[in-house]
């Protein structure tokens, strides 16, 4: 058990020893700090993409969109109402789900192309909406005055939080690829119709992989605010 457990996490575990040698490499080097941080973001994103093409077979060029609902969701929040970043993060998890399952549901049924030109689309009619939101979302100016998390204040602090994060969304994203629910992401990627007739709801289970995965992007656009402290389109 023990030792099916550490091969499964082996890529997590892996991860974890090579940031253990590159934390104390870049220690009080702020031009490494900011790379390592802006780096852990973009990783974030990418495991949002894994799980979503990777594993559910959905090409998703909405990835951005969701991490920009994310960014510009938690600095509204903090600079237009002056509620906690950390009501932020749980907008920049929860509005992006709520966004992508619908969407998910009404575009599993289409094909490939289709379907990522659909997400596309979206990723444009989310753009358009920051540019076109006026004082509310700052527009063409952006928005300033964004605060640090009072856990990272420090660019050290950062690093540690924002690898963090990746840390857990692997290791969650390869624990849920070896439950009875990955294996079933897995069918219904192949085999939709061998999925159907396992009593799987395919469109159910596609849509909620995807809405996972635009939750792991706003994560990514959370910490990319936070770290920034200025969104602009």
């Amino acid at each position: 058990m023990k030792h099916s457990f550490v091969m499964r996490q082996r890529p997590t575990l892996v991860l974890l020893g090579i940031l253990a040698i590159a934390s104390g490499i870049t220690y009080g080097h702020a031009f490494w700090l900011d790379n390592s941080i802006i780096i852990a973001i973009f990783a974030l994103m990418a495991i949002s993409v894994g799980l979503c093409y990777g594993q559910a077979g959905i090409l998703s060029m909405a990835t951005a969109g969701f991490a920009s609902v994310g960014a510009f969701g938690t600095a509204i929040l903090t600079t237009r109402y002056g509620l906690s970043p950390y009501i932020g993060l749980v907008f920049a998890v929860l509005a992006p789900m709520l966004l992508a399952y619908p969407i998910a549901r009404a575009l599993t049924r289409l094909s490939p192309m289709p379907l990522s030109m659909a997400t596309f689309l979206l990723s444009g009619i989310l753009e358009i909406a920051v540019r076109e939101g006026g004082d509310f979302t700052g527009g063409y100016i952006g928005l300033s005055g964004i605060p640090r998390l009072s856990i990272a204040e420090t660019a050290q602090g950062m690093h540690f939080v924002a690898w963090g994060f990746v840390l857990l969304a692997l290791f969650l994203c390869i624990n849920l690829m070896h439950s009875s629910r990955g294996r079933a992401i897995n069918t219904a990627r192949h085999d939709p119709l061998r999925a159907t007739a396992d009593g799987v709801a395919v469109p159910h289970l596609l849509a909620s992989t995807f809405a996972v995965s635009a939750a792991i992007a706003g994560v990514a656009g959370w910490l990319y605010a936070h770290h920034l402290t200025y969104m602009g389109p």
